[in-house]
């Protein structure tokens, strides 16, 4: 392949013999190998007598490749950074299947260990298919394993971006009574989290003893690195009015994505009403 095109004087390959042949076009090399003979046919490259069949003579058929015509494993990719957004260098990964079922014998691996290289880049090839958790430990730091599962599907690259988030959200909390029997009270407040986002936030109240009095429907933070909410609910005022007031935590637990949880409160107190 690397000489066919070459000039040769004296080629003792000629028909016939001893003929100096020039340079020639690539289709020239072609057509010796399928017809054996020049694109106009006058130049026989081949003797007839001692090689009657041209090295290409009939088509070659692709061979079937059954990893792609019939696969039965997949694949994984994915990035990992900081909560900076920084790439993470020579970090140990984890990728393990969460399916808790025996398949049986499988095709593929259903675990196996990587490091990310200086993009941050990590990537498991030949997986079972199913459900994997990525578990990543930089440089000195402990194990952090991404919140979310990827599907491995057989011919396919899943991928799966993981940003190592190990911050709390930060949450305040306000709240503004008003005195009827039953106070509508406004509760607010906000949830931020830049590194993995918010996953849901948890109003609860208690009383002064420290009992639950009243625990709100959790809201979902789907993942959104800032979020701000308003509910109003009704707390129970003094039946006296000698009494000094109802006292009433209100407090808020926020989880990100990563499983990191914070909780905050804030302390009312609500008085009587007269009537």
């Amino acid at each position: 392949m690397a000489t066919s095109n070459t000039a040769v004087a004296g080629n003792p390959n000629s028909i016939p013999a001893g003929q100096s042949t020039p340079r020639r076009p690539f289709a020239e090399f072609a057509s010796g190998l399928v017809i054996g003979k020049s694109v106009d046919g006058t130049v026989l490259y081949e003797d007839p007598a001692s090689n009657p069949i041209p090295v290409f003579a009939a088509p070659a058929i692709v061979p079937e490749l059954p990893w792609k015509t019939n696969p039965q494993v997949g694949h994984l990719l994915g990035g990992v950074t900081d909560a900076a957004g920084q790439l993470v260098d020579s970090a140990e990964v984890t990728i393990a299947t969460t399916d808790s079922d025996d398949p049986g014998p499988v095709a593929g691996r259903t675990s196996l260990s990587t490091h990310t290289d200086g993009s941050g880049a990590y990537g498991g090839v030949d997986l079972a298919p199913g459900s994997y958790q990525v578990t990543v430990t930089p440089l000195g730091q402990a194990p952090h394993t991404a919140p979310d599962t990827v599907q491995v599907t057989p011919g396919q690259v899943a991928r799966l971006d993981i940003k190592v988030d190990r911050d709390s959200p930060t949450v305040t909390v306000r709240a503004q009574p008003s005195w009827p029997l039953l106070a509508p009270v406004t509760l607010a407040g906000t949830v931020e989290d830049p590194g993995s986002g918010i996953a849901s936030v948890v109003l609860r109240v208690l009383d002064s003893h420290g009992e639950l009095r009243l625990s709100l429907e959790p809201i979902d933070g789907q993942g959104a690195p800032s979020i701000s909410w308003t509910r109003t609910i009704l707390l129970e005022t003094p039946s006296q009015p000698s009494l000094a007031g109802q006292t009433y935590t209100l407090e808020a637990t926020a989880t990100d994505r990563a499983g990191n949880t914070h909780t905050t409160g804030v302390t009312i107190t609500v008085a009587h009403q007269p009537p």
